[in-house]
């Protein structure tokens, strides 16, 4: 499962699983279309179809399947990071814990990461 996707630059991303970490030659666009092809969509589709439904305007999570749902993020390294709900296990303060014991520091406090997921947590297909 992965946990989250790092954007290392705009031609390439790191995606955390629970036990290995792969870098990919491609965009988190280019990953998440790939990813959403087979429902005959798109991210931009995907996208429009959420804002459209749930009435988002800015940081809208990305769902793909009930168990990979992403959340945009940034770390306290100032790097971007697409983080899957359903790898979270508990959130502490300003740190999100993963199913592999993984603890992530982020910018955002509690109650905000608290709020981005139960926001995502609505969204179904």
């Amino acid at each position: 499962m992965v946990k989250y996707v790092e954007i290392l630059n705009n031609k390439m991303i790191k995606l955390y699983n629970n036990s290995e970490i792969i870098i990919r030659n491609q965009t988190f666009k280019e990953y998440i279309n790939e990813l959403l092809i087979k429902d005959l969509t798109d991210i931009e589709g995907r996208l429009k179809a959420i804002k459209s439904k749930y009435g988002y305007k800015k940081l809208i999570p990305i769902y793909i399947r009930d168990d990979l749902c992403f959340i945009p993020l940034e770390n306290t390294q100032y790097n971007k990071l697409y983080i899957n709900i359903y790898s979270i296990v508990e959130i502490l303060n300003n740190e999100v814990v993963f199913i592999d014991g993984e603890v992530l520091k982020t910018k955002k406090n509690f109650k905000t990461l608290k709020n981005y997921i139960m926001r995502a947590k609505q969204i179904k297909k």
